[in-house]
């Protein structure tokens, strides 16, 4: 008979490693669509900040990032989301 001292012992020591599988998340289906993100704010990489922008999300990646004025949105086209 297991002693219940050593069996206290075991569900302590592989508790935590339940934990961790059950904690992985599993990643997003890509949308079959295009997403607009309509009237963000963009932080470019060489420090310009661009207000009233729209992102345009394309496969699981940024296709473009351009001032709303510059584009026409067109809901047959793109999924648009207002982020304003």
């Amino acid at each position: 008979m297991i002693q219940p001292p050593f069996l206290l012992a075991a569900i302590l020591a592989l508790g935590p490693l339940t934990w961790a599988q059950a904690q992985l998340p599993s990643p997003a289906p890509v949308p079959q669509r295009v997403v607009i993100l309509a009237g963000s704010t963009v932080h470019i990489g060489n420090g310009e900040v661009m207000e009233n922008a729209a992102v345009s999300i394309e496969n699981g990646l940024i296709g473009f990032v351009k001032p709303m004025s510059s584009i026409r949105l067109n809901p047959d086209e793109a999924d648009i989301i207002d982020v304003t």
